[in-house]
């Protein structure tokens, strides 16, 4: 208590405020620190006043100025609340009420007018008749909702307006109506005629130009025209058919559902443009309705569709079932899906051709648009049954020892060449690739071994050897002879496996088969280009052109010696007199150090920078 006093005075000391003085400002500044004009033992007594008055039956005689009485109304009834709690809320309004505005008189009976009172919710009815108000509106939904227990009408229009909540009970219907009325009473003058007050006003509360009744039966006529076989009889108008080709289904939807989803619709369209006539039979333009996929077709004509192409398919997709030749084109055109059944992949052929109906397109004409703006959709030459016919005779030829009696044209060979064997690929797998890589020719007019073929060099993503891989594997196993046995000139007797072993660095840890497999690269890529490594004339080629393959001027022995050279001069202080031309120091202070690094690997960054400068002619 004296932490709080002291708190207040220490507020009313930085504001220049003195508590003793009689002009202080009215305590209604002060609005972080709320004050009572009744002392804490005048309140409590107005609690037990309160709590005594509620006990005894709230009796008149216990509230001769009816401000319990009032208040008690306004405040909503919280659950479970004590009689205690109860009679503090009502206090603490009652003293709230008492401070907002100042009286004239000591006991409290000021007029406060109620309109102010924003944040307290009062009703013009006393508890007594509101709820006598929801007894009425639940007798009259007991007895089906007749005119003669609702002379005014009030109830049905807000049973009307208010959406039913699921699980709802009778009696919190009726409450939930009588609420609504209630709002509407205290929103308006009483001698205002109710019809007065506009619908259109009330934007968050869903309105029908039709009572619930017809829409009722309007559902029972969607869904006895739907169980009659959807019969135009039962529907003269054609609107639950035309809706009904509009809606997509549901998975798992039952007539009823749809019969509501449909009327639910329809209603939706009356309510949206004014109608004329009382039947709904509105001009309501259907190409505004974007977000609604329309079809040319009906649902039983393209359930018709559905089956021909499942009969077509079942029955080895001949001609004489598919007499336009459009299930054929389009199931050439379409990917078939992993795990798709046959009914699956009917749908899927019929929805392609349903859309190209409604677009005006046909897949088998001769001014057809050209099936490459549909990039969206490969589309090959050759049948599936002739592309899984080229694979089997691809795998085949593989299995046999790649002989040219079954491979007449030499394709297979060719592109067999051409692409790259994949890690751990079987031979179903590599069949498919050649017949891919073939497909893809044939489709785009290329042949792998006519003389007039487009020289390989376009085809930049596929490398091409001009030796066969066993002459290349030849040339590998030769260049490993030779370095195990010394590199002996014997062994080499152009020169190249040396030139070229001195062109190419050493890797670390490379093994003697990888260290061949380099060499014979870099000798078929310059077979390949016409160059050769021994050609001494000034017409060869500047190795400066092979960007790929880094050459130095020096022996490996000169660029080891340059590296014993820099590690010296590091090692002894990087003394000037083991660097007579400055370049290991200028070089040194070019380059950054790595995080980490040894003197070995510093000495061989420097002499690397050093090599490519006195390859290209410069001096640091």
């Amino acid at each position: 208590r004296a932490r709080d006093i002291e708190s207040a005075l220490d507020w009313m000391r930085n504001k220049g405020l003195k508590p003793d003085e009689d002009s202080i400002p009215s305590f209604d500044k002060l609005a972080s620190i709320p004050v009572s004009k009744r002392s804490p033992e005048g309140r409590s007594k107005d609690i037990d006043n309160v709590l005594n008055w509620a006990r005894n039956g709230k009796p008149d005689s216990l509230d001769p100025t009816g401000e319990f009485k009032k208040i008690d109304q306004m405040l909503p009834q919280k659950k479970s609340q004590t009689p205690e709690d109860r009679a503090r809320d009502i206090e603490s309004a009652l003293d709230w009420m008492r401070n907002t505005k100042p009286t004239d008189d000591d006991d409290g009976d000021v007029d406060v007018p109620f309109s102010k009172i924003g944040s307290i919710p009062v009703s013009r009815r006393s508890p007594e008749e509101r709820s006598e108000d929801v007894n009425n509106v639940l007798n009259w939904m007991r007895n089906g909702k007749p005119d003669s227990l609702d002379p005014t009408g009030e109830f049905k229009k807000i049973d009307q307006l208010m959406p039913t909540r699921p699980g709802q009970t009778p009696e919190d219907r009726a409450r939930d109506i009588e609420s609504a009325l209630d709002w509407f009473r205290n929103r308006r003058p009483e001698d205002v005629d109710e019809s007065d007050v506009p619908f259109d006003k009330l934007g968050s509360i869903p309105v029908s130009r039709r009572s619930p009744e017809e829409r009722s039966k309007d559902i029972d006529d969607v869904l006895n025209w739907a169980r009659n076989g959807k019969n135009d009889e039962d529907d003269p108008t054609g609107e639950f058919k035309k809706i009904d080709q509009m809606l997509p289904q549901k998975k798992s939807q039952t007539p009823e559902d749809r019969a509501r989803d449909i009327e639910s619709a329809l209603d939706w369209m009356r309510n949206t443009k004014p109608t004329d006539a009382d039947d709904g039979d509105a001009d309501v333009p259907f190409d505004k309705l974007a977000s609604i996929p329309v079809s040319r077709r009906s649902p039983e004509e393209r359930s018709k569709d559905i089956d021909d192409v499942l009969n077509w398919m079942r029955n080895g997709k001949p001609d004489s079932l598919d007499p336009t030749g459009e299930f054929k084109k389009i199931d050439q055109m379409i990917p078939t899906r992993p795990g798709q059944t046959p009914r699956e992949r009917a749908r899927d052929i019929e929805n392609s051709l349903d859309w190209m109906r409604n677009h005006d397109v046909n897949p088998v004409t001769d001014d057809v648009p050209s099936f490459d703006q549909l990039n969206s959709i490969p589309v090959s030459r050759r049948s599936p049954e002739e592309r899984s016919k080229d694979i089997d005779d691809v795998l085949n030829w593989m299995r046999n020892g790649k002989p040219d009696s079954l491979d007449p044209t030499g394709e297979f060979k060719k592109i067999d060449q051409m692409i790259p064997t994949r890690p751990g690929q079987t031979p179903r797998e590599r069949a498919r690739d050649i017949e891919n890589s073939l497909d893809w020719m044939r489709n785009h007019d290329v042949n792998p071994v006519t003389d007039d073929v487009p020289s390989f060099d376009q085809l930049n993503s596929i490398p091409v050897s001009r030796r066969s891989p066993e002459e290349r594997s030849k040339d590998i196993d030769d260049v490993l002879d030779w370095a195990r046995n010394g590199k002996p000139d014997s062994l080499d007797p152009t020169g190249e496996f040396k030139k070229i072993d001195q062109m190419l660095p050493q890797k670390k840890s490379q093994t003697p088969e990888d260290r061949a497999r380099e060499i014979e690269s870099a000798l078929d890529w310059m077979r390949n280009k016409g160059l050769k490594p021994d050609d001494s004339d000034d017409s060869v080629a500047p190795f400066d052109k092979l960007g790929s393959i880094p050459v130095s001027r020096r022996s490996p022995e000169d660029r080891e010696q340059d590296i014993d050279d820099v590690l010296n001069w590091m090692r002894s202080g990087k003394d000037a007199e083991d660097d007579p031309t400055g370049e290991f120091k200028k070089i040194d202070q070019m380059m950054p150090q790595r995080k980490s690094q040894t003197p070995e690997e510093r000495a061989r960054d420097i002499e690397s920078a050093l090599d490519w400068m006195r390859n290209k002619g410069l001096k640091p």
